[in-house]
């Protein structure tokens, strides 16, 4: 039997030696999000099981927000911004407020970080 997975743009196909039992799971299929800026402005104001950024954080408190280097597919462009308005939206001022880029030396050479 050939089965056929998602895999990058299209599927790949695979048959599996006689007697292997496969199950293929697929994600239900759901509309691109056509605002994005929105969308992450409004994940980021009204976080799943959590109150929002601007009510945990308070005057005085610092924050350090960690972004990706250009080698991962990660919008921060989209990411960053909202995260300093809640943490504006809270009080917390500019000068308490480290950018860090995260540059994938732990994956590479083992780095750990101890606070």
């Amino acid at each position: 039997m050939t089965f056929q997975v998602p895999f990058d743009r299209g599927k790949l196909s695979f048959e599996l030696p006689a007697g292997w039992r496969c199950d293929v799971a697929e994600s239900r299929v759901v509309p691109p999000i056509q605002d994005v800026p929105a969308a992450v402005a409004e994940a980021v104001a009204g976080p799943v099981n959590s109150p929002p950024l601007r009510e945990l954080a308070k005057p005085g408190d610092k924050a350090c927000i960690v972004f990706t280097d250009i080698t991962r597919a990660s919008p921060d462009y989209l990411l960053v911004p909202p995260l300093l308005a809640e943490l504006a939206a809270a009080g917390v001022r500019d000068d308490d407020i480290t950018l860090l880029c995260g540059i994938g030396l732990q994956e590479t050479y083992g780095i750990t970080v101890k606070s």
